[in-house]
């Protein structure tokens, strides 16, 4: 026996064995009004996908944005406000200029949105109501990167709407907050106390009448810190590809079809499940033929079908079994991968099988029973097959023997097949039916099925060479 053996029957053991903020865009996009402007929800959701993959700031951004900015407890530098709408200074004058620090002396709260956010603009009724309680006290300001024209005719209808002009003043077109207060996501809101010095960075959560109270009342009360994470992300690469969103460590699920892939090999990685549960938690198959991809699938792990119980049925024989292409077989290969969650209860092969019934629906894949000739594994007539004594499991294999100790016959034949009948046109079975483990020795060259008869013998089994009913994996063209 070759000391690698061991090594080569384990892999193969294995095989048998509420309010939601949105991202903030850098790009001009259209307006969505609310359902009162006749966009149906479902619809302005649909928008909300197609216009909010964009980051306002650099892709090279990683962790919490909004560290990158001032922090709580920094003051904040002078600016100035040249775009104000519907804001009247303290004398009642209507002015579109301002300074940051003429605001002192109030709380100040900096109002991030946007035309296209629902959730920002479900906020204005609310802030409104807000300025209008706690009057001199508390300033909202709201702050947007988009232009006048953008904006108003959003701000004029919502006003006609509620037949009165709001009491938050607007600020657009605005582009040096935006830098002093990065953020990922909207509506985002700044707080700065009445010494201009930056108490909070919070959600849509903390604007209501009670924390906005006890922030007044206290001056060490301390909000929730709104945290926004970003990494680098273009939506016209998969995510996690080449670090694309992330590592890929937050991945629960997924599958993947390839055409061939150069440089990986071929064959099949199988890792297993959790103790206790059935199937694979991933599965790799490599630049393998289709009819081995289903062939996986269907066995489930405890069954191997050889080449030789497959038929093929099809008009494009070749393309399901490339080996008979010759030097072209590449374009003809697949490569898969199956990843489950950890707490997964389904069976990872059927959900394969339904995969690739899906992706390769031109076909219809199934197991038939069928009359062919086969070499088949049976019980000698009048003898009882003993059996295992053994206390634990072993299987060494090499191409002049194999010892099989604590195994069942299944698993055996499973062994004949993927180490030397792969591509056997003469599959073998086993009809013994026999459930129980055994305890086999054979020194005959494993790739002569009759030549393994005089071991088998002994043990009440031989091979059996003639026309059996077996399972058979078929392939057919589907009907239109």
């Amino acid at each position: 026996m070759r000391k690698n053996t061991k090594l080569n029957v384990v892999a193969l053991l294995w095989i048998f064995a509420s309010e939601a903020n949105q991202p903030a865009p850098k790009q001009k996009t259209a307006n969505l009004f609310l359902n009162r402007f006749k966009i149906k929800p479902y619809f302005a959701i649909l928008l909300l996908c197609l216009t909010t993959d964009v980051q306002l700031f650099g892709q090279d951004n990683k962790g919490n944005i909004v560290k990158q900015g001032i922090h709580i407890g920094e003051q904040v530098p002078e600016v100035i406000f040249k775009n104000l709408h519907g804001y009247k200074d303290d004398n009642g004058k209507v002015v579109t200029t301002a300074k940051l620090s003429s605001f002192r002396g109030k709380f100040l709260i900096l109002d991030f949105w946007a035309s296209w956010c629902s959730p920002c603009v479900a906020m204005f009724p609310k802030m409104d109501s807000l300025q209008s309680v706690f009057k001199t006290k508390v300033q909202f300001i709201s702050v947007t990167y988009q232009s006048e024209n953008e904006v108003l005719p959003l701000l004029e209808k919502l006003n006609k709407t509620r037949g009165k002009p709001s009491s938050v003043p607007h600020l657009y077109a605005e582009k040096e907050l935006t830098k002093l207060f990065p953020h990922a996501y909207l509506p985002h809101y700044v707080w700065i106390n009445e010494h201009g010095t930056v108490v909070a960075i919070t959600d849509a959560k903390a604007i209501n009448a009670k924390e906005i109270n006890q922030l007044l009342a206290n001056k060490n009360y301390k909000l929730k810190e709104k945290r926004d994470y970003k990494v680098a992300y273009d939506q016209q690469v998969p995510l996690f590809y080449n670090g694309n969103g992330g590592d890929g460590s937050t991945e629960l699920y997924h599958t993947m079809l390839s055409s061939y892939v150069d440089g990986i090999g071929c064959g099949l990685i199988i890792t297993p499940p959790a103790i206790g549960k059935q199937g694979f938690s991933k599965i790799l198959v490599k630049n393998l033929a289709l009819m081995n991809l289903f062939a996986t699938a269907i066995g489930a792990g405890k069954k191997f079908y050889s080449n030789g119980k497959i038929l093929i049925e099809t008009k494009d024989s070749l393309i399901v079994d490339p080996i008979k292409m010759g030097e072209n077989w590449r374009p003809y290969v697949w490569s898969y991968e199956m990843k489950l969650p950890a707490d997964s209860q389904s069976d990872g092969y059927q959900l394969m099988y339904a995969d690739l019934s899906r992706l390769f629906n031109k076909y219809t894949v199934k197991l038939e029973k069928r009359l062919v000739t086969c070499y088949a594994l049976k019980k000698i007539g009048g003898q009882t097959i003993q059996p295992s004594t053994s206390e634990k499991k072993l299987v060494e294999n090499g191409p002049n023997g194999l010892q099989l100790k604590k195994s069942n016959l299944n698993l055996f034949i499973n062994a004949l097949e993927v180490y030397y009948f792969y591509n056997s046109v003469i599959p073998i079975v086993n009809l013994t039916d026999y459930p129980e483990n055994v305890d086999i020795a054979i020194n005959a060259p494993l790739s002569d099925v009759l030549s393994m008869n005089s071991d088998l013998q002994k043990y009440g089994l031989e091979f059996v060479k003639g026309k059996f009913e077996v399972d058979m994996i078929v392939f057919k063209d589907a009907k239109n």
